[in-house]
């Protein structure tokens, strides 16, 4: 995280359990982030030992794979610890989207052509998903904008209609085959 800093002081080795404030002395930004620091590592460190690597709350286990009815899946919303750290899935509608790739420009693969019309990809896909999730958050609701990195994308936009599973593991659309980033 990018920040003005004076200094990161926490040390994990030396097991410390609290910072204390002195009467007559400047409060530093320092001695505010250790404290947040010791009590995020005890927290991260008791749901480690209660939960070991990960693990889920009994009444609200996330990230659980129902089976709905014939091919459809849904991703159970909830909370699941990984290493001590709280992952939480909270999506109860998703919106999924899929983006042409230049058919010249991906025929040409192996190449720079095929690079830059999957880098073109991407970046319709993070403009238009940006723009909508703030259009989202404009009309007063929670909306993030993922890029790969929250949700598995194919069963999503599976789900969603937007094409089959391939046998090579890509979504496979009517309109523009393979040649789509989501």
């Amino acid at each position: 995280m990018k920040g003005d800093f004076s200094r990161k002081t926490f040390r994990e080795e030396k097991h410390y359990s609290s910072v204390n404030m002195q009467q007559g002395r400047v409060q530093l930004d320092a001695d505010w982030n250790e404290q947040m620091d010791i009590t995020s590592h005890s927290i991260r460190s008791f749901i480690q030992d209660f939960v070991e690597k990960c693990g889920a709350p009994i009444n609200n286990a996330g990230f659980e794979i129902l089976h709905s009815s014939g091919n459809d899946y849904e991703i159970k919303a909830g909370h699941y610890y990984v290493d001590g750290i709280l992952c939480e899935n909270e999506a109860k509608n998703v919106i999924a989207m899929a983006f042409e790739m230049n058919e010249h420009g991906i025929a040409a693969s192996p190449n720079c052509l095929a690079a830059a019309a999957t880098g073109v990809g991407y970046s319709k896909m993070a403009f238009t998903a940006s723009c909508l999730a703030e259009f989202i958050r404009n009309l007063g609701y929670k909306a993030i904008s993922p890029g790969n990195d929250i949700a598995l994308s194919i069963p999503l936009a599976i789900d969603a209609g937007l094409g089959q599973l391939g046998r090579n593991g890509l979504l496979i659309t009517s309109e523009y085959g393979p040649r789509v980033r989501l």
